[in-house]
């Protein structure tokens, strides 16, 4: 957890450490595409944590200006959007089905430091599954 104003530089190294391997990637936040300001932050922080290589990216809630956004950052991205799904309250990032981090307060305050923030990490349970 941060505090209103404590840095996130950690939170941004640990994500980008627990992506670099990763071949497939869920983000289920649904408000990235709340308002220009919002998903322009929001797609910048993705775009430092995931990796520059071959990566599907399935995206909840991004619409159609932000999915081509975030795709310029990697040539080798393929990434899609979907606008189902509606059931869950926090924002999610699910790195090729085996592991959940959970974001309190959305992709936006993960390097944003308006808010406080809290993320938590958890394995998937085998046979679970998550935003599929």
């Amino acid at each position: 957890s941060f505090e209103h104003g404590e840095n996130r530089s950690k939170v941004e190294a640990h994500l980008k450490a627990l992506c670099q391997d990763a071949s497939h990637i869920v983000i289920y936040d649904k408000y990235i595409s709340n308002n220009s300001a919002q998903e322009h932050t929001d797609i910048n922080f993705l775009e430092k944590i995931l990796p520059k290589k071959k990566l599907d990216i399935d995206c909840y809630f991004i619409k159609g200006s932000g999915r081509n956004d975030l795709a310029s950052h990697s040539q080798e991205w393929n990434v899609k959007s979907y606008s189902e799904n509606n059931n869950h309250h926090d924002s999610y990032l699910i790195i090729d089905g085996k592991i959940e981090i959970i974001l309190s307060s959305g992709f936006y305050h993960a390097g944003n430091t308006q808010m406080d923030f809290t993320y938590v990490v958890r394995y998937i349970k085998k046979n679970q599954n998550r935003f599929a």
